[in-house]
């Protein structure tokens, strides 16, 4: 990995302001780990980028490896790109744009959406309190019942190798990576500005007690330092 260099929070604050004055509708990809093949997820510890632009899937493809792929999503075409990487340096704007939502589904839609202290929505509800517990294993027991909503975590970044692609986007409903957000945002509190990060997928493997082999992939994030001016040109 490229070292960076020394530059001032001044010096970097318009980069920073143009990545948190990001909207959904400035989100040019999304990036997800696994293999799709037919209509199976294959979950591979690879980075797999998903878009409305072929430009962009071939200049991905072109930097991590792997060849666009058409893949209608809802009827829209799009392009995917299975890399050839588990791991992805991205550039992330600041301990804000990282996002954690709770929800809830029912047969009528959306019936639970906050924060894990306040609801977001709907407009009449929203910064009451939603009455979740405090501690994510809580959560994740009332979940499992169906009792209580899921983890959404966003993360918003730009490629480290290709901020030519523009914004791009993580979600995950991990409970695992959920857990993991509140020590990434104090880790980005402390580059006071935009930072180089690391975006990996691992595999784990294990037995479980009755004896059965267990395999998945889980995304890891983690702060490598400030972001350079340097690489920013």
């Amino acid at each position: 990995m490229r070292a960076a260099r020394t530059v001032t929070t001044s010096a970097l604050e318009p980069l920073r302001a143009r990545m948190q004055a990001t909207t959904a509708l400035d989100i040019a990809g999304e990036v997800e780990f696994g293999h799709v093949v037919g209509t199976k997820l294959l979950p591979l510890p690879v980075w797999r980028l998903i878009t409305g632009s072929r430009p962009a899937a071939e200049e991905f493809g072109r930097v991590f490896g792997g060849s666009p792929e058409p893949r209608p999503v809802d009827g829209v075409e799009r392009w995917e790109v299975v890399s050839e990487r588990s791991a992805l340096s991205i550039v992330v704007a600041a301990p804000e744009a990282i996002g954690l939502e709770m929800k809830l589904w029912d047969s009528r839609g959306l019936a639970h959406h906050c924060d894990g202290t306040v609801f977001l929505t709907p407009t009449g509800r929203a910064g009451t309190p939603c009455g979740c517990p405090p501690l994510m294993a809580q959560r994740k027991e009332r979940a499992r019942f169906g009792q209580g909503p899921q983890p959404v975590t966003t993360v918003p970044f730009q490629l480290a190798d290709g901020r030519e692609l523009g914004m791009l986007r993580f979600r995950s409903s991990s409970w695992r990576f959920a857990e993991t957000v509140d020590a990434f945002r104090a880790e980005l509190a402390k580059v006071h500005g935009p930072a180089l990060c690391e975006l990996s997928v691992e595999s784990v493997e294990f037995t479980a007690k009755n004896g059965r082999r267990v395999s998945y992939c889980k995304p890891v994030a983690t702060v490598r330092g400030p972001w350079s001016l340097g690489l920013a040109a």
